[in-house]
C-alpha cells in the first residue's frame, strides 16, 4: 500500500500549497502518472474500496480524477477506466456526462463494445443526461459490435431528446449496419442524411458502398459512386476499391476493370487491394496473361504484394490451365516471405489437376497439414481428380 499512500500524500501536499494540477496536453503530470500506476499495481482483482482509497477527493479534485481516466485511456486500459467509474458510482459520487462519455469511447476503441454499452445503459439520466457526443460514442460502440438494431434504438432516443444527429453519428450507424451485413438499413441511414439537410462526406459514401458491396448490390454501389461528384465529394482509393469489389464479386468484371482504368485518369493511385481486385476480374474473364501483367506492374507503382494478390494471380493461372506459372508463383511466395494459406494451396493443387500433374497435387496436399492448414473438401477433391486422371 506504499504507492497508494504516496499518491494520497502528493495530492494533500499539492492542495496545501495550492499548486494547480490543471492538465496540459503537452505535459505529463507526474502526480497523475503516479496515481495511475498505483491503481494498475492493485491488480485485476482490486475492490471498489481499494480503488477509491487511491483516488483524490473527487468533490474537490474532479479535474484530477478526469485526468487519471484520460491517462488510463492513453495506456489502453479500458478495463481500468470502467473499474474507476464503477468504484466512483459505488461511493455515491455524481459523475457528469463527460466522465461517462470518456469511458464509453475508450471501451469502444478497445473493441469492448459490451462494456461501452453497459456503461451507457448505467448513466443516471437525472444526474448526467446524455448529449450528442455521448450518443455518438455509444453508436461507435454499436459499430464495433455490428449491433445495427441497437443503433436504431439510439437514433430514436436522440430524436426524443430533441437532439440533431450529425454526420459522425450517421457514419457510425452506417458502419454498424455494414458490420451487421444489413445493407438495406445502411442505405436508409445514408438517404436519411438529406432529411436533416446534411451533406454526406467521404466516410459516408465509402461505408455505404462497402455495405452495398457486402450485400451484393453492385448496381446501387455503382450508382452511389457515380453520384459523388454531384455532391462535390471526390472518390478515394477506398471508394474505388469497394465499388470495384461490388462489381467483380458478382461477375460484372468488365465494370470492375473500367473502374480500375478510371483511377489512372482521375489521378487516384491504386493500392494492393485495387490491383488484387483487378487481377480477380481478369481471372473471372479468363485473361491469365493480363492478370500476370497486372501482378508484375505492382512493383512499378511501388505497391507491396501480399497473399491476396498472389492468390488472385495463381487462381487466374489455374483458370487458364497454366500450372507451371501457378506453381512458379506458389514458390515465389516463400521467397518473398509470404505464408501460403488454404486458398494458395487449393488453387495450385487445382492447377496441377488441370495440368495432369497428380504427383505435384499430392505433394502439396501432404504439405498442407505440415503448414498447419486444413486441406478442406476442395483440395481433397482436386487431388483425387488429379490422381484419377493420372491413372488413365
Amino acid at each position: 500500500m506504499g504507492m497508494q499512500k504516496a499518491a494520497r500524500n502528493l495530492f494533500d501536499a499539492l492542495r496545501s500549497h495550492r499548486v494547480s494540477t490543471r492538465w496540459k496536453a503537452h505535459i505529463k503530470d507526474p502526480l497523475i502518472q503516479a496515481t495511475t500506476q498505483a491503481l494498475l499495481d492493485l491488480g485485476p482483482e482490486a475492490s471498489s474500496s481499494e480503488i477509491t482509497a487511491i483516488l483524490p477527493e473527487v468533490n474537490q479534485s474532479r479535474g484530477q480524477v478526469r485526468h487519471i481516466l484520460k491517462e488510463l485511456a492513453q495506456k489502453q486500459q479500458a478495463d481500468w477506466v470502467l473499474k474507476v467509474i464503477w468504484a466512483l458510482q459505488d461511493r455515491g459520487i455524481r459523475l457528469n456526462v463527460r466522465d461517462y462519455t470518456m469511458g464509453i469511447s475508450v471501451c469502444a476503441r478497445s473493441k469492448l463494445w459490451q462494456h461501452a454499452l453497459s456503461l451507457f445503459a448505467a448513466i443516471p439520466v437525472e444526474q448526467a443526461k446524455p448529449d450528442l457526443i455521448c450518443y455518438n460514442a455509444a453508436i461507435n460502440a454499436c459499430q464495433t459490435g455490428g449491433l445495427w438494431q441497437y443503433t436504431l434504438t439510439l437514433f430514436q432516443a436522440i430524436k426524443e431528446a430533441t437532439l440533431k444527429p450529425d454526420v459522425f453519428c450517421y457514419n457510425a450507424a452506417i458502419g454498424a449496419c455494414k458490420k451487421g451485413s444489413e445493407w438495406e438499413q445502411a442505405f436508409v441511414f445514408f438517404e436519411n442524411m438529406s432529411s436533416y439537410s446534411m451533406q454526406p462526406d467521404i466516410v459516408s459514401y465509402n461505408t455505404t458502398i462497402s455495405a452495398l458491396e457486402k450485400g451484393g448490390q453492385w448496381q446501387q454501389a455503382l450508382n452511389l459512386f457515380e453520384a459523388m461528384p454531384k455532391s462535390s465529394v471526390q472518390p478515394s482509393v477506398i471508394t474505388y476499391n469497394a465499388t470495384m469489389s461490388a462489381c467483380v464479386n458478382v461477375e460484372v468484371w468488365q465494370k470492375g476493370l473500367e473502374l480500375f482504368a478510371l483511377m489512372f485518369g482521375r489521378n487516384v493511385l491504386p493500392d494492393v487491394i485495387s490491383f488484387s481486385t483487378a487481377i480477380s476480374a481478369c481471372e473471372k474473364a479468363g485473361w491469365w496473361q493480363q492478370a500476370l501483367h497486372l501482378f508484375a506492374a505492382l512493383s512499378n507503382f511501388s505497391v507491396q504484394m501480399d497473399v491476396v494478390s498472389y492468390n488472385a494471380t495463381i487462381s487466374a493461372c489455374e483458370k487458364g490451365w497454366q500450372w507451371q506459372k501457378a506453381f512458379f508463383l506458389f514458390h515465389a511466395m516463400g521467397g518473398a516471405s509470404f505464408r501460403a494459406d488454404a486458398i494458395t494451396f487449393s488453387a495450385t493443387i487445382s492447377a496441377f489437376e488441370k495440368g495432369g500433374q497428380w504427383q505435384g497435387a499430392l505433394r502439396l496436399l501432404e504439405a498442407m497439414p505440415r503448414a498447419t492448414i486444413d486441406p478442406g473438401v476442395f483440395a481433397y477433391s482436386a487431388s483425387i481428380s488429379a490422381c484419377a486422371a493420372g491413372s488413365k
